[in-house]
């Protein structure tokens, strides 16, 4: 299992598992900041939740959430 995440990490989470995959979508649909959702997503990658591909996408691994 993966290690917990703050509310705002979850919540960026939640809406790559929905189906936005790239910043620009996660930040229109979270309304937030880019910068911050990059961020976020930078945070999400290296915590094992996110890959990113090389066109700037970010699809889910199969790192499970914690209990």
């Amino acid at each position: 299992r993966g290690p917990a995440l703050e509310p705002e990490l979850a919540a960026l989470l939640d809406r790559v598992e929905a189906g936005d995959s790239d910043a620009d979508a996660l930040a229109r649909g979270l309304r937030r900041d880019g910068g911050a959702v990059t961020g976020g997503l930078a945070q999400l990658e290296l915590l094992g939740y996110l890959r990113r591909s090389f066109a700037g996408t970010y699809t889910r691994t199969p790192l499970p959430r914690p209990q």
